[in-house]
């Protein structure tokens, strides 16, 4: 990978939003929460900064995390971890799909997704937007992050392999990265940030996963900075009280939260460890917007429970070491099951699609077959619009083609994006 320059330093984490853009509403973030109560950006004086710990011995405490080996993948074992990368490799993914539940067509879908978006790509910054400039694809998104934008449709083709070392789409996941490297705006004594709109914290905590995945599937020193400065920047906007929001020190929400961890599992997977106390505020947090049928809120003073922020809840805790047998992973399973898949909410579908995986709840097989075909038959096969999505969604004039096509690859990508984080073997289903 080139060597890059990241942007000039500056003095304040907040400066990295361009007051000139229009505003949207998020693709990531509940369209029935009321957040007018939050300003914009916040003075340092109102920000609860948390001390930052980087390079720490401690690890994220991810169940099971030795070594165990998954038989039945096209007549060989394959030895993956726990939550882990591993089953990314070339020569472990299609016998993962197949063991777990994928099938031929779901993986040909996942190709024609990843083709799309790579055509969509911006040749000349080698970023990716929602705001698409095809000039040939309706569905275009008025979400103005560029920096979401790319780290969405770096995930996905990080997700089926390919980085810019090894598979068909080198060159664009290295202008992806280069891309994200030169915008992560460093601040001296907060880190770097990726916030590049009015969704703050969700932008941050998307490209920082895709960064630290590229890491951790390469080892490229050239991302261990970047990477690092972008942990330090999760870590000091945390709220005293264990949750991140859209600006640094905002009183946390569910989903915002579940970005941030997901972003600290990813660094962690490459070597860059954080502190165990900032794991323990968050587990807190999100104890408190906790029901006791298993069931999460968006916020803590809400009143009642909803879907997505429960699979956001669950996933986040299950990576902070929720074992097993708690009662809440059944009962929220349970909950998140009936529900059945939506057609029109593919959040929902994504964070719901990786819980019922990591717990390998009894429910994993029904939903499976239902999410991986529904998916399938719902892709577009014709002209130059396929191999995306743009099924109506409830977030769709904000992220548009690019994200529900990004989140849907992502979906039948479970397989083998992350092994299971409860099971060293898994059955797949018809």
């Amino acid at each position: 990978m080139e060597s890059v320059e990241v942007n000039a330093e500056i003095s304040d984490p907040n400066e990295a939003i361009d007051e000139t853009l229009e505003t949207f509403e998020s693709p990531l973030e509940d369209a029935h929460e009321d957040t007018s109560d939050e300003p914009e950006v916040m003075a340092e004086s109102e920000i609860d900064l948390v001390e930052p710990v980087v390079d720490v011995v401690a690890v994220l405490p991810t169940a099971p995390t030795e070594m165990t080996a998954e038989p039945g993948l096209s007549g060989a074992e394959v030895i993956v971890v726990g939550g882990s990368l591993s089953g990314r490799a070339a020569d472990s993914r299609a016998g993962l799909a197949a063991a777990r539940g994928g099938s031929p067509e779901s993986e040909k879908a996942v190709e024609r997704a990843l083709k799309w978006i790579v055509e969509h790509q911006d040749p000349y910054d080698g970023g990716w937007r929602f705001r698409l400039k095809c000039g040939e694809c309706n569905g275009s998104g008025g979400c103005q992050s560029r920096n979401a934008a790319t780290g969405l449709a770096l995930m996905a083709i990080l997700g089926a392999g390919y980085t810019h070392q090894t598979g068909p789409y080198q060159e664009a996941v290295e202008n992806g990265l280069a891309f994200l490297s030169r915008r992560q705006k460093l601040t001296p004594e907060y880190g770097g940030s990726f916030r590049d709109s009015k969704e703050g914290m969700y932008c941050h905590g998307i490209a920082t996963t895709a960064l630290a995945e590229a890491f951790a599937m390469t080892g490229d020193e050239q991302l261990r900075q970047p990477a690092v400065e972008a942990q330090r920047y999760i870590v000091t906007a945390q709220n005293s009280r264990g949750g991140w929001r859209y600006n640094p020190g905002n009183a946390g929400d569910v989903l915002v939260t579940g970005w941030q961890i997901m972003a600290l599992k990813a660094l962690d997977q490459g070597g860059i460890a954080t502190d165990l106390s900032v794991y323990e505020r968050a587990d807190t947090f999100l104890k408190s917007c906790r029901k006791s049928n298993g069931q999460f809120k968006y916020l803590p003073q809400d009143k009642k429970p909803k879907a997505s922020p429960t699979a956001v809840g669950l996933l986040s805790r299950m990576y902070m070491g929720m074992p097993r047998d708690d009662s809440d992973l059944d009962k929220g399973c349970g909950y998140l099951h009936g529900r059945g898949i939506s057609k029109n909410d593919i959040y929902f579908d994504f964070y719901t699609t990786l819980t019922l995986h990591h717990a390998q709840h009894e429910s994993w097989a029904n939903w499976n077959k239902e999410m991986r075909d529904y998916l399938v038959e719902s892709q577009e096969v014709m002209g130059h619009q396929a191999g995306s999505w743009n099924f109506k969604d409830q977030y769709g004039n904000a992220g548009g083609r690019l994200y529900t096509t990004a989140m849907a690859a992502m979906t039948l990508e479970v397989y083998y994006r992350y092994s299971p984080l409860f099971a060293a073997t898994a059955e797949g289903s018809d």
